[in-house]
């Protein structure tokens, strides 16, 4: 891997919803990103 690659796999990436919830207070009505890739 290159310098470039290598930066972006050592940045803490995580999927989330907690912020939307939180500062807009969204609530989801579907499932979220990783259980819909699951699904295909």
């Amino acid at each position: 891997m290159g310098p470039i690659a290598e930066a972006f796999a050592a940045l803490d990436q995580q999927l989330t919803g907690a912020r939307a919830r939180r500062d807009l207070g969204r609530t989801p009505t579907r499932p979220d990103a990783l259980a819909e890739l699951a699904q295909g």
